[in-house]
């Protein structure tokens, strides 16, 4: 049997008809034992030369493992200074929280104190915090406006606003303070709550009132007293300076869409009924107020004609008395009406046997009952 052989660079054992070392790649020739001196000499070259590239990936590795090494060296060591600043920062938070903590409890009585603390804290934006002290503040000293105001804007700033409504009216009704007043109709305005707003300035002085005249519509009055007339009215209504005044004549309450009045209203015969309302420059509403108005125009009387009944000489006149607000119109031998012939002066009385009659129309074209008298007139 056959001897084995062997790579000549590492010494694996070779199974027969292998060419290559299957563990280090070096090609192994097979020779005669007789073979030259050179030919050892350059597989000795050869091995050398693998030796050296293994030595040089070897030393490569390590520098790399030492550079890996002394990077994460450094790493551990920021993060050892950043755990150290934080305890620092930590520990120093801590202390000043735990100084803050002192202060405060040592202050937790003072009055000053806490309303001074909730000033710097409301101007930081800290709501919160600076409602914590406000709220102590007035647990110390409740009589304090001072103290009452600042809770009252730390509550309108944290958006409590009903909370905050209370606190200023209780402001309002015990200093009338007009930023109060502003603060307040502010938040009513935003609500949409005009009614508060109205019933806060009931009772707010003249020159608040003046001031917020556009939620206060003056309710209007009706200057023509309403009742009954014999002759057309003109009806006079009358408001606030800054109002639009809205009227009705059909029995339905004014609103936005309704007519403005602007001038006085003519009525005529019958009942009217107006209805009117003022509406603010804001668009709120004041009471509605209602009239009536029953107007009858009277008839006028029965005209007078001068000239009785009888015989009559040719070229008589006949007269009728006519008052100064009225016209006459005549006719003979049937009713008169505003179509006939109309009076201005003493008629003729024709020859025959006729019959004169007359009426009154006044200047609301009202008539009168037709007056007659019979003529005879011979030639």
């Amino acid at each position: 049997m056959a001897d084995h052989m062997t790579c000549p660079y590492c010494g694996k054992r070779l199974q027969d008809g292998e060419v290559i070392c299957p563990v280090c790649g070096t090609e192994v020739v097979t020779v005669p034992e007789y073979h030259s001196v050179e030919v050892m000499l350059e597989r000795q070259n050869l091995r050398t030369l693998k030796q050296q590239e293994a030595e040089q990936i070897n030393l490569e590795k390590k520098k790399k493992r030492i550079q890996e090494n002394q990077l994460q060296k450094k790493r551990r060591r920021r993060r050892r200074l950043i755990a150290s600043l934080f305890l620092v920062v930590l520990t120093a938070v801590l202390i000043l929280t735990a100084v803050r903590c002192y202060i405060d409890s040592r202050h937790a009585g003072s009055f000053d104190y806490q309303y001074s603390r909730a000033q710097e804290l409301f101007s930081e934006g800290s709501m919160a915090e600076a409602e914590l002290c406000i709220r102590q503040a007035l647990t110390l000293d409740g009589s304090s406006i001072a103290a009452k105001r600042l809770y009252a804007q730390i509550l309108t700033a944290e958006s409590k606003t009903d909370d905050a409504a209370a606190v200023y009216r209780e402001l309002i009704s015990r200093e009338k303070n007009l930023d109060d007043y502003r603060t307040l109709i502010a938040i009513y305005d935003k609500k949409g709550n005009t009614a508060a707003i109205q019933e806060l300035l009931k009772t707010a002085p003249a020159s608040v009132r003046k001031i917020f005249y556009a939620y206060l519509p003056v309710t209007p009055v009706f200057v023509t007293p309403e009742g009954n007339y014999d002759s057309p009215v003109s009806v006079t209504i009358r408001a606030g300076e800054h109002d639009t005044i809205r009227y009705t004549l059909d029995g339905s309450d004014p609103d936005e869409n309704s007519p403005v009045y602007e001038a006085a209203l003519t009525l005529g015969e019958g009942r009217t009924e107006i209805r009117a309302a003022a509406f603010s420059e804001k668009g709120v509403q004041s009471q509605v107020m209602i009239a009536v108005y029953n107007i009858n125009l009277s008839q006028p009387a029965t005209p007078v004609i001068e000239q009785e009944s009888g015989e009559y000489r040719s070229g008589s006149t006949i007269s009728v008395r006519v008052p100064e607000d009225c016209t006459a119109y005549y006719a003979f031998d049937e009713t008169p009406d505003e179509n006939s012939t109309r009076y201005t002066g003493p008629v003729a009385m024709p020859e025959g046997t006729h019959i004169f009659s007359v009426i009154l129309v006044n200047q609301y074209g009202k008539h009168s009952a037709p007056a007659s008298e019979t003529y005879i007139v011979q030639p």
